[in-house]
């Protein structure tokens, strides 16, 4: 896992401090000026900046940061087990990521809590996504909806292959 800064801006003049994110999850700032601030951590997907206000002394502050369910995916070609194209599946909602699907099949993404569209991105000619399965249900007509229930969900994308149409 990768090392937490914990961002403070704001104030008049707008001073912008970063100070790292001891492993027990405290940190600290100095000759901060009177002022009103925003924190953000990063990295921490999903997190909205905590606004802050500043006149003296300012002890106890806490940040919460959004959890994050691992969706585990795979992306399948009906009829050619042999065969997954080079593609990106793209999760757009209030938080936005892709994930590279590898040469077999299989993405991984941390996504926070909220309602994602789905976006197949470099979708081969001849190809078109025949299912979109989250967690055993379909996705045809609703969004990815990730909730506080936490644990690892599965993803699964199915291509199907068409001759395309003769115009």
């Amino acid at each position: 896992s990768s090392a937490q800064t914990i961002r403070l801006s704001g104030g008049f003049p707008i001073q912008m401090l970063n100070r790292p994110v001891s492993r027990d999850g405290t940190f600290e700032f100095h000759g901060v000026r009177a002022g009103a601030y925003t924190l953000i951590v990063a990295p921490a997907p999903g997190m909205q900046p905590t606004p802050v206000a500043i006149s003296n002394n300012l002890d106890g502050i806490e940040v919460t940061l959004p959890r994050l369910t691992t969706i585990n995916g795979t992306v399948t070609t009906e009829g050619d087990s042999s065969s997954v194209p080079a593609l990106s599946i793209r999760f757009d909602g209030a938080y936005r990521t892709s994930a590279a699907v590898q040469s077999n099949g299989a993405f991984t993404a941390r996504l926070p809590e909220g309602r994602y569209r789905l976006v197949v991105t470099d979708l081969p000619q001849g190809r078109y996504i025949k299912s979109l399965e989250f967690d055993s249900r379909s996705l045809s007509t609703q969004p990815l909806t990730i909730d506080a229930s936490g644990g690892a969900k599965r993803l699964a994308v199915t291509l199907a292959s068409s001759p395309g149409v003769a115009v």
